[in-house]
Order: structure tokens, then sequence, then C-alpha cells
């Protein structure tokens, strides 16, 4: 599954930043004072071969929207990435200051010079795609694909004889090279090729591995199209260099892909943007709400936490995620201890976007978040460690009521029986014997409560409000009913009778006058139980051990609060 993985770790100020904050904006006023002299240069009343050789107006006019775009690019990025900016002035300059070469106003050597800068352009976009992220190829790569470029610059600028290219689309100027005595236009150009095509092929491959993790999204794409765009005329005028190409064969690579590297981050920045307010709408719902909602087609469709010391992951309600919900792509966070929590991507979203709007101030709250699932983890562990237990309890407590009806139960009625048998033979009346068959059937009565349990069947027959109808008939005290309770899972209907009936359990005969008032209820999905006990001290509190136990095992609770003459037992509890 293909992950980032972020440290957390607080940024550091190095010395140089404030020469670093100082480099975005200068390059983009260097990228702008490229573009305005480039079509200063293409005005109709100054003398340009663009016009004189026929440029289509729309490929001047995609031309100078590419330009735009690289330069809003790099003013939008000079501060945010002043790298990537550096990256798109350098591209800027190979791009279109050898559109100078056509200035029929410029000297031989000038137009043989500005056109010797085309290279360079490779070096700018790989320059773009590989520092889009400060997690991007290291420097060495980069200055490699610099100084090769730099070496195609030189050689072409040194051996190429515009006017001896059979292809001369640029400009066809007479100039006698540097060194026209060591190599002919051919081979400078031929050598100014494998250069270019060998920092192509550099910047390929490092694009290739960062597009393969999936770390920047469009813009390394972008950049990779873009290098390939313009390595591949370089070999193909090589291999054709008696046939002429038209001028649009030969700009329109460079306006291509000045469009591929201009916009693409501009996307990148827009997307960005677009996390970065997914992500503060996600933590203020984990913060207010302490769940996560994401709407449709969002590029974070959700997160989740790690278990401190423990391979489970839970989300934002404490609830653990099985293998099903692990996201085909994520961003996982990490801090010393392990993995801390996981940003799920979704398919076409930017990862790396995403990893760059995890601001300190966004991972405080997330890690606020995290603390809050892991409680709320902790306590689901705790109630079904409860529930385990009561239902336990519950288990043993009917095979016990089985054991009795089974065995002493039908021996007492038997001896009963006999007992009666033996009594109506004899036509003894003795008062003795009265006794016994009458403690007799007051221990098989007895006996038969307990077996009945403290859980009748009618809780699950006829429901809550009838098992509490029947309580209230056997109870010593004066008790009124007021029970409105449907649909309710049966654990918390047994929960919320064994509250009642612990409560009037509890009621002393010899306490003095005393009532019970019950009243349930069914509020937002939750049962509201609340038991007065007036002109009695109420339950002690052992006696609400195992009541508390089976209400907090529902996701419950109770509580118990004494008035003047009395008590007051309220138990909220979810329905299901």
């Amino acid at each position: 599954m293909p992950r980032m993985a972020s440290r957390l770790r607080p940024p550091v100020r190095r010395s140089g930043a404030r020469v670093r904050d100082e480099v975005g904006p200068a390059a983009a006023a260097v990228s702008t004072g490229v573009l305005l002299v480039t079509v200063a240069g293409s005005l109709p009343d100054y003398p340009v071969s663009s016009f004189e050789l026929g440029l289509p107006t729309w490929l001047i006019a995609i031309g100078l929207l590419a330009g735009l775009a690289m330069v809003t690019t790099a003013w939008v990025v000079s501060t945010l990435r002043p790298s990537v900016s550096v990256g798109l002035t350098v591209a800027t300059v190979g791009l279109f200051v050898p559109a100078w070469a056509g200035w029929t106003t410029l000297p031989g050597v000038a137009q043989a010079l500005v056109l010797a800068v085309a290279p360079i352009a490779i070096a700018g976009v790989s320059h773009v795609g590989l520092r889009w992220s400060e997690a991007g190829r290291s420097p060495v790569t980069l200055g490699a694909i610099y100084v090769l470029a730099a070496g195609a610059a030189v050689v072409h600028a040194v051996g190429y004889d515009p006017l001896t290219d059979p292809g001369c689309a640029s400009t066809c100027a007479a100039v006698r090279p540097f060194a026209a005595a060591l190599l002919s236009s051919r081979m400078a150009y031929a050598l100014a090729t494998a250069l270019t095509s060998a920092a192509a092929i550099v910047a390929v491959i490092s694009l290739v591995r960062d597009g393969a993790r999936d770390r920047f999204g469009v813009v390394v794409w972008a950049a990779l199209l873009a290098v390939v765009v313009l390595a591949v005329p370089w070999i193909a005028h090589v291999v054709t260099w008696t046939d002429v190409p038209s001028l649009v064969a030969v700009v329109l690579p460079d306006v291509v892909a000045g469009l591929l590297i201009g916009i693409a981050p501009l996307v990148a920045v827009a997307a960005t943007r677009r996390v970065r307010l997914e992500v503060r709408e996600l933590v203020e719902h984990l913060t207010s709400a302490g769940t996560a909602a994401s709407g449709g087609g969002s590029p974070i469709p959700g997160v989740a936490f790690a278990i401190p010391d423990e391979d489970r992951w839970v989300d934002s309600s404490g609830t653990e995620l099985g293998s099903a919900d692990v996201p085909a792509r994520a961003v996982v966070v990490s801090d010393p201890a392990g993995p801390a929590l996981r940003l799920d991507v979704a398919q076409g979203a930017d990862a790396g976007a995403v990893l760059a709007t995890l601001t300190p101030a966004t991972m405080l709250a997330l890690q606020n978040a995290r603390l809050a699932a892991v409680s709320l983890a902790r306590l689901g562990d705790v109630r079904a460690s409860q529930r385990r237990i009561v239902d336990a309890s519950d288990a043993e407590r009917q095979r016990i009521e089985r054991d009795l009806h089974d065995g002493a139960q039908q021996r007492l009625v038997s001896a009963s029986f006999q007992l009666s048998l033996a009594r109506n033979r004899m036509n003894d009346g003795s008062e003795a014997l009265t006794r016994a068959e009458a403690s007799l059937r007051e221990a098989l009565a007895r006996l038969r409560d307990l077996g009945h349990g403290i859980f009748p069947a009618t809780i699950t027959a006829e429901g809550l409000a009838a098992a509490l109808e029947d309580l209230a008939g056997m109870s010593r005290v004066p008790t009124t009913l007021d029970v409105q309770a449907l649909g309710l899972d049966r654990d918390v209907a047994v929960a919320a009778y064994a509250v009642v009936a612990t409560a009037l359990a509890s009621v002393r005969p010899d306490a003095g006058p005393s009532s019970a008032d019950i009243a349930a209820a069914v509020r937002d999905g939750s049962l509201e139980l609340r038991v007065r006990l007036a002109g009695t001290a109420g339950p002690v509190q052992d006696d609400l051990v195992d009541v508390a136990d089976r209400v907090g095992a529902v996701g419950g609770r109770l509580l118990i609060e004494p008035f003047d003459d009395g008590v007051v037992l309220t138990a909220e509890m979810p329905c299901v």
C-alpha cells in the first residue's frame, strides 16, 4: 500500500532562511523581465523574424499564455517554495530567450549565443519537478542535470553555425563559431544533443522514482512529460539533419513544455489549498463533534489513529478498524513511539499536498483528537470487559436456576406431597406436623422465587413495561409507574429492570411510610430511567455495584442523588 511517512519535528529556521526568502521574489522578477522583453520584441512595429517567418497567431498566443502561466506560478510559489521559483526562472530563460535569436537587430554572435541557451530549459523544468517538495531528489542529482545542460549550451555556443544548419528555422545569421576549426556544426549539435539527452535521462529517472512513490503528484508528472517533449526535438533533428523542419515543429515543443510546467504547479497549489481547507474542517469536526465528517469527493475521506503499543487502528469515535478498512493510499504520521495517525488519501488526490498541510497547529489538533479516540477505545474495551463479566454472571445464574428447578425444587415438591399424604393417612392434625408442612411450602415458595431469577421471561416476551408492572405489583411499598419505552435492546431492558428491582428490594418495612415513583422514557435514542424512593434511605452502595456494572456494560451511567426524605436513582442508557 503506497504510504507517505512524516516525522513530527518542530520547524527549524536556519541562518540562510532569510536569504532564501529573498531568492524567490528575485527569481520571479527575472522571469517577469524575460517575458516582458520577449513580448516587447514581438510587437508588430518591432522587426522580429517571428512575424516575418509567418508564425501562426494561435501559436504566438499559446506561447504568451505559457509564459504568463510560468511567471504567475513563479510569483505564487516565490515565498512558499523559493527553489521552485528559481527553477521556473531557469525554464523561462531556456524557453523564451532563444526566441530572441530571430531579432534582426541583434548582431549575429548575439543571435547564436541566445540560441545556445535552449538546453538549460531541461534543467529548469527538472528543477521544478524535483524540488517541488523539500523531500525531493538530492542536490547532487540536480547539480548533475545542470552541469550536463550547461555543457550542452557551451558546446552549442562555441561550435554551432546556424547558417550551415539545413534546418535553421530560428535564425540563419552567418556566425563563425569559436571552435569551428575543431568541430563542424553537425558535430557540435550532435554533442550538444548527447549532453542534453544525458541531462534528460538523469531527470527522467529521478522524476520517475518520485512519481512512482506518488510523492508530489501532478507537478512531477508534468515535469517528466515536459522533459521528454523538450528532448525529443533535439534527437529528431540530429537524425534528420538534412530535412528542413517547419517553424511550428520547432516552436511547438517549447510551448507545450511551458504550458505543462507553468500550469501544473498552479493546479497543485489549488489542490493544496483545498486539502488545507479539508484538513481544517476535519480538525474542527474532530475537536468539536468528536467525529470526522468528510463530504463526497473529499481528498481526505477518513482519518485513523494508532493505539499506542498495540497493532490496532481506531476511528475518531474509538471504533476499531479492521483490515477491510485499510485504504489503498494514505499519509502515515509517526512519532518517536511509532505510527501515530493515518490520513486516508482519495484516488487522484495529491498525497504530497496532504503532507504539506500538516502544520504544527494542525498536528497538535490531530494529536489531541488521537488522545480522545484512544480514550474512547480504552473505554470501549472496559465496557466490553464489563459485558463479558455480566454475560458470564447471567449464564452462571441461569445454570443455577436450572439446577434448582430440576433438582432441589423437584425434591421439595415431592417431599411436600409425601408429607401431605402422610398427614391425611394418619389423620394426625398435630400442630408440629402442620408447622412442618407450612415450613416446607414456604421453603418451596422461596426456592421458586430464587429459581425464577431476577430477570423474568416477561422482559423478552412482553417488554420492559410489562415486567415493571409485575414487579410493582409485588412491591412492599406503594409504587407508581410511567413507562414509555419501546424497541429496547434486551440487555438495556435487563439493566433497567435490575435498577428498579434493586431499588424496590432495598426498601425496609420498618423504615416508616414510604413510596416509589418509577418513570422511563426514550429520548434521542437513549433510555432515561428515574426511580424516586421517598421515606427511605434507599439502597446502600454495595447493593448497586452489580447494577452499575450492568448499566456501564451497555454504555450507560447510573447516578444516585439524595434529597430530603429519600433518594433518586437515575440511569441513562443507549437504546441499542
